[in-house]
């Protein structure tokens, strides 16, 4: 297994996160943005995600956030549908 993959399995609910692993930040990212959205096992709809160490660290603001919000919206749409 590449180790970049391991990290991220290792540490993607690790405190603190290494601001060097871009991977490991798009996941952590990423399941927060879930988590905002009530995908998966936690449910947070307060998440600031702007505002959060990975959206700084990787650069990431409102619009962006605000697509892929819509984007995973749309996909479990899609997913509802098979």
């Amino acid at each position: 297994m590449p180790e970049d993959y391991f990290i991220v399995a290792r540490d993607h609910h690790r405190e603190p996160c290494d601001p060097n692993q871009t991977l490991l930040l798009i996941v952590r990212l990423i399941d927060q943005v879930c988590a905002k959205m009530g995908i998966g096992l936690s449910n947070d709809p307060q998440i600031d995600l702007a505002a959060t160490p990975e959206a700084q660290a990787l650069g990431v603001g409102e619009i962006h956030l605000a697509q892929l919000e819509i984007l995973l919206e749309d996909s479990m749409a899609m997913a509802d549908q098979i």
